[in-house]
Order: structure tokens, then C-alpha cells, then sequence
């Protein structure tokens, strides 16, 4: 998620569009404005894989290369969950997130996870770029 984030922040400022940015890997536009062979080039999740493209859309990102478009991976309801039990997370009021019970261990490791990549995106935000700005 933050690498998405990433990417139609720099699709915002090199095209001066937010409306594009703010559909890039969006899967509500991209079904409604897209036609299939295209969707099919960017590995869309919601075509079968037999139709799917090997090389998905993606963001600039060092990890494994995705299967599925960034979009479809990034609005899966485990995704944004444990983007919020993050944000709870980074309150101290992770307990309170899973009302008081015990934090299941596969929430612990999702939440790392995504804390790992948000800490390796601000640190990819912060190097050098050419020119010598930031971003």
C-alpha cells in the first residue's frame, strides 16, 4: 500500500492529474473504464489466471514481482485490514483494535510486514534522485 501511494503521488505531480492519479491501479475505475485485454496486460485479479499477463501492473518497489495488478492485491480485504490494525499499531492501541482479546500471530507478522514496506518506501522517498532532490 504505500508504494501505491507512492506512485500516484508521482503520477499527481509528473502529470498535474489527480484524476489519473487517483485512478491508477484503482480497481472501481479500472472495471469501469478498461477493456479486458488491456486489464488482462496488467494481470487484473479479477480475470481468471488463465487470461492474466505474467508481468502485472506494479510500483517501484525492490520486493518480488507481484502475480496480480498492485491495485487488486491492495484493496483485498486482509490488505486493508491490516493496514488499519497498523494505524492502531502505531497508536499503542493495538489491543483495542481486536477488542481486547489476544492479537492473533498472523496479525503480528502482516502488520510487520506492512511496516517493513512502509519503512523501506520513506527511505526510497528520501534518497537522492537525479538532479540531487528527494522523492
Amino acid at each position: 500500500m504505500p508504494w501505491l501511494h507512492r506512485r500516484r503521488d508521482v503520477i499527481r505531480k509528473k502529470q498535474q492529474s489527480a484524476k489519473l492519479a487517483d485512478e491508477w491501479a484503482n480497481c472501481t475505475a479500472c472495471l469501469r473504464d478498461i477493456d479486458r485485454r488491456t486489464r488482462a496486460n496488467w494481470a487484473c485479479g479479477f480475470l481468471p489466471q488463465s487470461e492474466r499477463s505474467l508481468y502485472p501492473l506494479q510500483c517501484e518497489t525492490a520486493a518480488p514481482r507481484a502475480t496480480v495488478c498492485v491495485g487488486y492485491t491492495t484493496s483485498l480485504p486482509t490488505v486493508v485490514e491490516m493496514a488499519r490494525a497498523h494505524a492502531w499499531f502505531e497508536t499503542g492501541q493495538l489491543r483495542e483494535f481486536f477488542d481486547g482479546d489476544p492479537i492473533p500471530d498472523v496479525a503480528k507478522h502482516y502488520i510487520d510486514v506492512f511496516a517493513c514496506e512502509l519503512r523501506r518506501e520513506q527511505a526510497h522517498a528520501m534518497e537522492p534522485k537525479k538532479g540531487g532532490s528527494h522523492g
